[in-house]
């Protein structure tokens, strides 16, 4: 009966969205107030879910229902969570985050495929100067939080919530296996907004910015260190006991917004940036699907960068280097 296909679509795609099938049997009876034993009679198709319940299980799991109806269609149904939710402080945005990765994080076999021209923030999150300095360049240019509409920056403008949330996006990103694919201007944006800031009498000390230069100098050296390896580790531990793989990727060719697939063994995402860094977010099957054929096609078209290939590598991170002590010399005879 395809009333009884459409019901089993249902409840695979909310299923999917869970580690074991009893507790999505829990949320599904929580969601229709209704007992397990009636749950679990609609998951057998013995009992049909009314138009009613099916609203509700579609608005609660975020599922679009003409996406069961038609085998072809080209309406995709994407997620905006700053509409649910502004973002009025640091702690919202990285919450979000955060619930993501953990998620993801649950799931048997999960693998982060980031494109993008600039370089992913969870780096950022490796230093905290860098981290500093990006969210405050969001919270004051994108975000137009209130309270630093005349503040300037300096390294201790995160609130110690925030700190702590950063470390800890940081700890679930560190545990997902993840593939990216570099450009050579993957710096430039932070270096133009360093010296923008600076320029703009942004900075409550002249100096800091300068030391922006040096973590990010860092940055890429351990960025190139993950690569020689081929794992994640943070900076100050040893890579002897990584163990989450992480492969670079080396593309002149990616003209793209940032573009992340959260892919795992259950269920899989599309996050694409719409207002940056609010992201939107897709479930749709035949987005992921076609997103994966475009990444498989991106990594036949890309140099990789991650073990081996050391010449390519050397050369790579050479460039970068050079980008950025070229960008800090400019900024340092500013200064004086």
């Amino acid at each position: 009966m395809q009333e009884n296909n459409i019901q089993d679509k249902v409840f695979d795609l909310i299923i999917n969205q869970f580690h074991r099938k009893s507790d999505a049997v829990q949320a599904i009876s929580n969601i229709l107030q209704i007992g397990k034993d009636s749950t679990y009679r609609r998951l057998r198709g013995d009992t049909f879910l009314t138009i009613q319940e099916c609203q509700l299980l579609a608005q609660h799991f975020h599922l679009s229902l003409d996406q069961l109806v038609f085998d072809h269609h080209d309406t995709v149904l994407f997620q905006f969570p700053p509409l649910a939710k502004s973002i009025k402080q640091f702690d919202d945005f990285l919450k979000f985050v955060y619930n993501e990765l953990y998620e993801a994080a649950q799931q048997p076999n999960p693998h982060i495929y980031y494109t993008s021209m600039e370089m992913p923030f969870f780096y950022y999150f490796m230093y905290p100067e860098l981290a500093s300095f990006k969210l405050f360049v969001w919270g004051h240019t994108f975000w137009e939080f209130e309270y630093l509409k005349n503040e300037q920056f300096h390294f201790e403008v995160l609130p110690h919530t925030t700190q702590l949330l950063v470390k800890e996006v940081l700890e679930q990103y560190m545990k997902i296996e993840s593939s990216h694919f570099f450009h050579l201007s993957i710096v430039d944006t932070l270096l133009n907004q360093i010296q923008y800031f600076l320029s703009s009498g942004k900075f409550k000390n002249s100096n800091d910015a300068i030391t922006l230069y040096d973590r990010l100098s860092e940055l890429c050296g351990h960025i190139k260190n993950m690569a020689i390896v081929g794992y994640k580790f943070k900076p100050g531990q040893s890579a002897k006991y990584a163990t989450t793989p992480f492969h670079l990727y080396h593309n002149e060719m990616i003209h793209t917004t940032n573009t992340i697939l959260s892919k795992t063994g259950g269920s899989s995402a599309l996050f694409s940036s719409f207002d940056n860094p609010n992201y939107l977010k897709c479930v749709d099957d035949v987005i992921i699907s076609h997103t994966v054929t475009w990444i498989e096609k991106l990594i036949s078209k890309s140099t990789k960068i991650s073990r081996g290939t050391e010449r390519q590598r050397d050369w790579y991170f050479n460039m970068l280097e050079k980008r950025i002590q070229e960008s800090k010399q400019r900024v340092a005879v500013s200064i004086i």
